[in-house]
């Protein structure tokens, strides 16, 4: 079968989680990102549930972030496997006390300043070579979202006890734009240089196709192993799949069609390959990012 995707009609916009084949489901324990430039953290963590806690612990960061409001940074991130090495800088800039009207500290002496690392004391967190904290991956989304369990402290320069969070989950949800797939960069890389001959441009294009194909298909089946336990949604989704692919299908031979102008020889030419090809990559990106979306919004709001 051809796989080639064209945006879907209005009669299968709920038929998009069905995506393009009935592949096995996704297995594998995750893996950390490679990059955390730009991300999101989230710890919210009541000390009812966590005994390790002195207090409440409710923190959004965002690398990079510098405003009237906070400034977060985070320092060091060192992947490997499912776990991550991480020290995170954050600097609270609001009042702890609003009844003057104003929400934000104007003096910086006032503002709260905290780490995120392996150290017990703010002094050892912001000196040399401080002991990072460790993030276990536990779940994955889409593409950008990630859980994982945090072990390390949490210092601050106004207070003298360490909250201790070990076994807190945090959420992570990365920026794609600044941390895209290495694998994808390289061959965008390679298409957008401008040295390749037709037929290696188009043997490049069969792998960014096939980078794609595989990428959604693990959206697909995460997605598919989410709703196995829902009758009603998989049935549905079961029954959409052979009408998906009869519609690749005839899309696919009306577009060769139109191409070859009747002309059989046509469609063994590096332009006619080229232009099936980039149909084919567009589509299946998009495809693949709105499946990709829809699993991270199920993840991040627990549906």
């Amino acid at each position: 079968m051809n796989k080639l995707m064209k945006p879907i009609p209005p009669i299968f916009s709920f038929l998009i989680i069905a995506a393009v084949c009935w592949s096995r489901l996704f297995a594998g324990e995750v893996q950390s990102p490679p990059s955390l430039e730009g991300a999101s953290l989230e710890i919210s963590a009541r000390k009812e549930e966590y005994k390790n806690l002195h207090h409440d612990v409710f923190l959004n960061l965002k690398d990079g972030i510098s405003w009237e409001g906070s400034e977060d940074r985070i320092v060091t991130y060192e992947p490997k496997g499912k776990n991550a090495h991480i020290i995170v800088v954050h600097c609270d800039k609001r009042k702890e006390d609003y009844s003057s009207g104003e929400i934000y500290e104007k003096n910086p002496s006032l503002f709260r300043r905290y780490y995120l690392s392996g150290e017990k004391s703010y002094e050892k967190a912001k000196g040399e070579n401080p002991k990072p904290a460790t993030i276990t991956f536990t779940d994955k989304g889409g593409y950008c979202y990630y859980k994982g369990i945090l072990q390390g402290y949490l210092t601050c320069a106004q207070k003298q006890e360490a909250e201790d969070l070990t076994g807190i989950p945090v959420t992570i949800l990365l920026d794609e734009e600044k941390t895209p797939d290495p694998k994808l960069e390289i061959l965008l890389d390679q298409i957008d240089g401008g040295e390749l001959t037709g037929r290696q441009s188009n043997y490049v294009r069969q792998e960014l196709s096939a980078y794609w194909e595989k990428r959604l298909h693990k959206a697909h089946s995460a997605l598919m192993k989410h709703y196995s336990h829902v009758p009603a949604i998989a049935e549905k989704l079961k029954a959409a799949q052979k009408g998906w692919e009869s519609y690749q299908d005839s899309l696919a031979e009306v577009y060769a069609a139109c191409l070859m102008q009747e002309d059989e020889k046509e469609q063994k030419s590096q332009w006619f390959q080229f232009n099936m090809l980039r149909l084919e990559c567009d589509n299946t990106e998009w495809h693949c990012r709105i499946l990709e979306e829809l699993l991270d919004t199920i993840k991040q709001n627990g549906l």
